[in-house]
């Protein structure tokens, strides 16, 4: 009898070592814990694996819990995620497009990706190139660096999104050449003849970004990463799923090309800067991630599983807020805050695709660039001060003051003033503090 409650224990010890995630819990009677971090209506349950420990906090007594992303393994490096945390993300895939001579490959290092081909050229009616890409839905935008492209006058890398894999496929490339600059091309049609245009000002090392959205394909360039120039802009029909990823071609058979790319972010929309959008809500939450669409009824954040009533937010940041401008952000004077210092009056109409659209009596109705125009969007004033609640923190940045928080099955369930009742994975928590747990 003693073996076989032994033997539980260990596979109940051993599963939650698995399945678990690895975190610290204080309680309220000075109580702290570590270990691996299960979720149910009891409270938090803190397994110890090593001294084969288990320990569960009631949700009454819990003070402070914290997930430690530093214990917790990295994913592949050809299976890289985005800053959205997302699951569901499909891992980098890579392989030859066409004809080649011999094989092509990538080796990935500390975010370096090192494309190795031998194709001809992405170029005519038929390409012959090594890709490393993974499949995108719908809209979907892509940013590298190309660090150096040998070593042949006509080697080429860059990036593209591609209707399909086979090497006629309709597409549009994005890249640069060993000694002859930037090219933007694109391929409209199953087999037809790729057209192309130079763009000499744009050479090795380069930032390169390539968007979609419906049938709009923009393509921006960066010297440093940060300070985004649109360059290009095409319609070009194309179903729905497409490929997105780098691409690479030797510019000829006899000797392999090598292309270095680095800084690779790819997602629904990539942002222009390291700084991510804030929407800060009246009741004090604070929503992080990119802004796919918004207009005068709600927000739609990338990685956010709730849509934002517009009626809710006190105010929205592109970028840090200096403190100069703090005190005009406090007077909730609904317009926009740019980045020369100006502030326009007006009242929000839409964003979209980047674009913020201001009714104002000094423009009219006039569309500012987020990403390089605009520090805030005010919409009244910030939330006034109300008495402590509960705060979740996600991985990707957003805070949360909530009520009536209860946990099952991994999950929390609670209640957020702007946002009505949710509910979060315990695989998008960073830190949870409060005391108003529920069984």
């Amino acid at each position: 009898m003693r073996r076989i409650v032994l033997f539980h224990c260990c596979f109940f010890l051993f599963s939650v070592t698995v399945f678990a995630r690895v975190g610290v819990v204080q309680s309220k009677d000075g109580k702290v814990l570590e270990g691996h971090i299960r979720l149910s209506s009891n409270g938090v349950t803190v397994i110890n694996a090593t001294l084969g420990s288990s320990v569960t906090i009631a949700p009454d007594n819990l003070s402070d819990l914290y997930f430690d992303p530093r214990l917790e393994s990295k994913a592949d490096l050809l299976s890289q995620r985005s800053r959205s945390h997302d699951p569901d993300r499909e891992p980098w895939q890579a392989e030859d497009i066409g004809s080649v001579k011999s094989a092509g490959s990538v080796d990935v290092a500390s975010d370096l990706f090192r494309v190795r081909s031998v194709g001809t050229n992405i170029a005519g009616h038929s390409d012959a190139f090594h890709f490393v890409y993974r499949p995108c839905g719908g809209n979907c935008e892509i940013v590298a660096r190309v660090v150096n492209v040998q070593p042949h006058a006509r080697s080429k890398a860059g990036i593209m999104i591609r209707e399909s894999l086979s090497a006629d496929s309709a597409n549009v490339f994005f890249g640069l050449a060993g000694r002859e600059g930037g090219t933007f091309q694109h391929r409209d049609g199953t087999g037809e003849d790729t057209l192309m245009e130079s763009m000499p000002e744009v050479f090795v090392p380069y930032w390169l970004r390539l968007k979609r959205s419906g049938e709009a394909f923009t393509a921006s360039v960066s010297r440093n990463g940060t300070r985004w120039v649109r360059c290009r802009s095409i319609s070009l029909p194309m179903t729905e799923n497409v490929w997105i990823g780098l691409a690479a071609a030797a510019g000829q058979e006899q000797i392999a090309g090598i292309a270095t790319m680095d800084n690779i972010r790819q997602d629904v929309v990539v942002p222009h800067t390291t700084f991510i959008p804030q929407l800060h809500l009246q009741s004090g939450s604070v929503v992080v991630g990119p802004i796919l669409t918004s207009d005068s009824g709600s927000f739609s954040i990338n990685s956010f599983p709730f849509s934002v009533p517009a009626s809710t937010v006190s105010h929205v940041l592109f970028r840090w807020l200096p403190f100069r401008y703090t005190t005009q952000i406090a007077t909730g004077t609904p317009g926009l805050l740019l980045t020369s210092g100006q502030f326009v009056e007006g009242s929000f109409n839409r964003l979209d695709q980047d674009r913020i659209t201001l009714s104002s009596v000094l423009f009219g109705l006039k569309s500012f660039d987020a990403q390089t125009d605009v520090v805030a969007l005010v919409f009244r004033r910030p939330f006034a001060e109300t008495p402590l609640r509960n705060v979740i923190v996600l991985v990707n940045g957003t805070t949360l003051c909530v009520t009536n928080s209860r946990f099952e099955n991994n999950e929390i369930f609670f209640n957020e003033e702007s946002l009505g009742p949710c509910k979060v994975g315990m695989p998008e928590l960073l830190w949870l503090r409060g005391g108003d747990y529920r069984r």
